[in-house]
């Protein structure tokens, strides 16, 4: 049965973001933060609406997640709490809520349709943007496209570059549809190039793999290799500080060195992370690690959630993303289902280098888990060039 208030709710949320992205291109800042706060409220709105508190898991790792930030405010400060100490964890939560809502809830076949066509108007706008308007600041030899640094850039583009690709293999697209994904999903990866960001470079290549895989395994992945792709970001911290000062590592990695980003450039902030941990390895250091402001961010999103909020909160983030990725192994799904789910997974793997999905995002975490409602989504769709089972 499809749920028409979400699909209403997910519409407006395409739209906020949508404007957010625009806006922010064209410096209209102010707007955008608007937008984004309005995000939250239609998700509120769909909630009290629905009163759809169906996924214990989720909400459990909410109420942990607030009492844990919650406790230590009340551990290190006698002082009042303000709405700001509090934005991370309402971003962070959000996020896991539209995780949980969209691989589970089905929408109507228009709103999946709206969801697959915005990114090609942003594509086509981004494509006019940079190489008509004029719009190609830069930091630290970055493009950034107006936004506050070129990873976050990196993280927008390689969202429209995974929609892209989708809508070049879907073969309800007409022809002209498919051909200009096809054009825009090439621009997107060289603006991802562009942009030198490293984490958006792997989620891209990632996505490409996982592709390639799911042609060979007929559309479907095993479980480890799922579960390796939803722990790798963590994982490879504790290789990277075992592989990052060797010459060797430097040597073979080269190519990925550029001005102001070496390959140590994440050595000092996720040692010093670990260090704070250290002292509430239960309830995790949220207001630690912040200094108090709720602002941090750590540049690994798995070890953000872990360092923020503790190891329980932790775990179900983990089973969450994993309940949420089932399509991969399961038997029988469709190609659409699989190359949705694949650029999810990319996109979790990009957070290696990036914590932007769950430390603000500004609405493109809503991006991220709309890919979910294409791979929930129940149609006979097949991709052009992708065999089905």
């Amino acid at each position: 049965m499809k749920d028409k208030y979400f699909s209403i709710s997910i519409v407006v949320e395409i739209i906020l973001v949508a404007f957010i992205y625009l806006s922010t291109t064209m410096g209209w800042y102010s707007a955008a933060s608007i937008a984004f706060a309005v995000t939250f409220l239609v998700l509120l709105g769909y909630i009290f609406l629905t009163k759809n508190f169906k996924d214990l898991k989720t909400w459990i790792l909410i109420t942990i997640c607030v009492f844990n930030v919650i406790i230590d405010f009340l551990i290190h400060t006698t002082g009042k709490i303000s709405f700001d100490y509090y934005k991370k964890v309402i971003m962070f939560s959000t996020f896991v809520l539209l995780i949980s809502y969209c691989s589970t809830i089905k929408v109507n076949a228009k709103t999946l349709r709206f969801v697959q066509y915005v990114p090609i108007v942003l594509s086509v706008y981004t494509f006019f943007s940079y190489y008509y308007f004029g719009n190609n600041n830069m930091i630290a030899q970055g493009i950034t496209l107006g936004f506050s640094n070129p990873n976050f850039t990196g993280m927008w583009l390689l969202h429209l570059f995974v929609f892209d690709v989708i809508n070049v293999f879907d073969s309800k697209n007409k022809k002209i549809i498919r051909i200009l994904s096809l054009i825009l999903a090439i621009v997107m990866l060289q603006l991802i190039n562009l942009t030198k960001a490293r984490s958006s470079m792997i989620g891209a290549f990632v996505f490409g793999m996982l592709l390639f895989v799911g042609y060979i395994k007929k559309m479907q992945l095993s479980k480890f290799t799922t579960i390796l792709c939803i722990i790798f970001p963590i994982i490879f911290i504790f290789i990277y500080f075992s592989l990052v000062n060797q010459d060797w590592f430097t040597e073979f990695f080269s190519f990925m060195i550029s001005e102001g980003k070496t390959l140590t450039s994440r050595n000092k902030i996720w040692k010093n992370a670990l260090e704070v941990y250290s002292q509430s390895p239960i309830i995790g250091v949220y207001y630690l690690i912040s200094e108090g402001t709720g602002q941090s961010q750590l540049h690994n999103a798995h070890l953000d959630v872990l360092v923020s909020y503790g190891p329980i909160v932790f775990l179900l983030f983990l089973y969450i993303l994993f309940k949420a990725s089932k399509v991969c192994y399961q038997k029988n799904n469709t190609a659409l289902s699989f190359i949705s789910v694949a650029g999810f997974l990319a996109i979790m793997i990009s957070g290696t280098f990036e914590a932007a999905l769950v430390a603000g995002a500004m609405g493109l975490n809503i991006f991220t888990a709309s890919l979910l409602l294409l791979a929930n989504s129940k149609e006979e769709n097949s991709l052009i060039g992708i065999k089905e089972k």
